[in-house]
């Protein structure tokens, strides 16, 4: 379009017009473009961030059954063993020897201590996922460990003080064995 003023001030004012109204429009599809760009590469972090939390999370759901399948094993053996273990003390026993029955004693106290502490893992577990449902606090073993006091009294696990015999677990009675407190 052509402007045929008499006065080229107007021609000039409108010239300069246009050509900063071009330069305007050309920043302002820029702009769209750059921003356009800001969008697709922040849409495309968060995909790429929930895709590797999703394979995060797969990993230790497998992390976690793999877990739990190896203390299902592990428990069974200590199963196994403490039975083993008190047949063996039974037939000891059964034959009178004494040395024999002191250390199968020993070695059912040991694998009954196992269990005990499996159990204790296994019940902060399942605690553990039922806070983890409810938004509480997640417990961890030492919440469950007793106190060096406590410690003490567990069978085979006493320190001795200076004027207590060394007596083998077999040898000690009811709760002088346990320090006082029954069997769990």
């Amino acid at each position: 379009m052509q402007i045929h003023a008499r006065d080229g001030k107007l021609a000039r004012t409108y010239i300069r017009y246009q050509q900063s109204n071009g330069q305007a429009v050309r920043k302002r599809r820029k702009c769209i473009r750059i921003h356009r760009l800001a969008i697709l590469l922040f849409v495309g972090l968060i995909l790429t961030n929930m895709a590797f939390f999703t394979i995060w999370q797969i990993d230790r759901q497998h992390a976690r059954l793999e877990v739990a399948q190896l203390q299902r094993d592990h428990a069974d053996a200590l199963r196994t063993l403490t039975e083993q273990s008190n047949n063996q003390l039974a037939i000891a026993r059964d034959r009178n020897d004494q040395l024999q029955a002191s250390a199968y004693a020993e070695m059912v106290a040991l694998h009954t201590r196992s269990n005990v502490r499996l159990q204790t893992i296994e019940n902060l577990e399942r605690e553990n996922a039922a806070l983890r449902l409810t938004g509480g606090v997640r417990l961890t073993l030492e919440h469950a460990r007793p106190r060096r006091a406590q410690d003490s009294a567990l069978p085979g696990n006493r320190l001795l003080t200076q004027n207590e015999p060394a007596l083998p677990i077999a040898a000690q009675t009811g709760t002088e064995r346990t320090g006082g407190e029954p069997l769990p």
